[in-house]
């Protein structure tokens, strides 16, 4: 254990190991949250500038019941859910989990009434620019706390 304490500051300062800046952390959140906040949008302009900060333009996107393959797809996904389900909205639960370029987060998704619909969890990939570019989603999933 002696030695971990002793070389492991040894090798981030050479490089060795990667660190993540704790700004591109809240960068990450901030993407994050956009998207989740794109899920609870009715208005469609509104809904598409937070799609726009979030993901890319061909982004993958795959639940157990749909899939995407553009920014475009994905906010008629959003949209169709809208339709079905007015007043849909989500929240993160929890922080962002992540290693190199990906990560995981749990989310849950309320009705117009404020009961939860669905919970699950996310494991995405950020892109060069840090948005998104692949979700994958897994409905009654939870992450350890």
């Amino acid at each position: 254990m002696h030695l971990l304490r002793t070389l492991l500051p040894a090798t981030l300062l050479l490089g060795v190991l990667p660190v993540t800046p704790a700004r591109a952390e809240t960068s990450r959140n901030q993407v994050i949250a956009a998207y989740v906040q794109a899920w609870s949008e009715a208005a469609p302009e509104k809904r598409r500038q937070l799609l726009e900060q979030a993901v890319v333009e061909q982004v993958q996107y795959l639940d157990p019941y749909s899939s995407a393959g553009s920014r475009k797809a994905l906010d008629a996904l959003i949209r169709d859910a809208h339709a079905q389900l007015p007043g849909l909205r989500g929240e993160v639960v929890g922080r962002l989990r992540q290693t190199g370029n990906a990560g995981l987060f749990e989310w849950k998704m309320y009705g117009a009434g404020g009961e939860v619909l669905f919970y699950g969890v996310d494991a995405v990939s950020f892109a060069a620019d840090g948005r998104l570019q692949r979700i994958e989603g897994f409905f009654e999933t939870r992450l350890q706390q």
